[in-house]
């Protein structure tokens, strides 16, 4: 996967435009969001290469987001990136099971957002993480069924 075009889904103005000119120092495109319900609507018309959200926001937070972005099979393959001030392990193994793809720190800095972006590019088409997800959905199926 090459990311070329992503969006930023942030409540915060001022997080958001930094965000988006940090990507396009390194040649990326951005579209902006300022909700999970916006990002929502902006992905029934739009497919992003990746996503960047932020985790604490008014309404839908960025988990919650990220579940319908996830159970949707036409955004699914989309690599998500969790964009926040929340660190530690215990916040790291908690997002793993939404299958996101990796965190960027709030502030981000170059390093990181370069890091990222880099993983990223080296993800195959279908995550670990979003295989994962439906395998536990269809075994979740397949025990409803018997």
């Amino acid at each position: 996967m090459h990311v070329k075009h992503v969006l930023v889904v942030d409540d915060s103005k001022s997080a958001r435009f930094m965000l988006r000119k940090m990507l396009g120092k390194i040649n990326l495109t951005a579209d902006l969001a300022e909700s999970g319900e916006e990002a929502l609507t902006y992905l029934q018309a739009n497919q992003p290469d990746a996503i960047f959200m932020d985790h604490m926001m008014p309404g839908m937070n960025g988990l919650e987001t990220v579940e319908k972005i996830k159970e949707n099979p036409q955004t699914a393959v989309i690599p998500v990136v969790m964009y926040t001030s929340q660190d530690g392990e215990e916040y790291k193994k908690n997002v793993s099971s939404y299958g996101i793809a990796d965190i960027l720190p709030k502030p981000a800095s170059a390093d990181n957002l370069s890091s990222v972006v880099r993983k990223i590019n080296d993800l195959p088409e279908a995550t670990l993480g979003q295989i994962n997800k439906t395998e536990e959905k269809q075994d979740a199926s397949n025990d409803a069924v018997q």
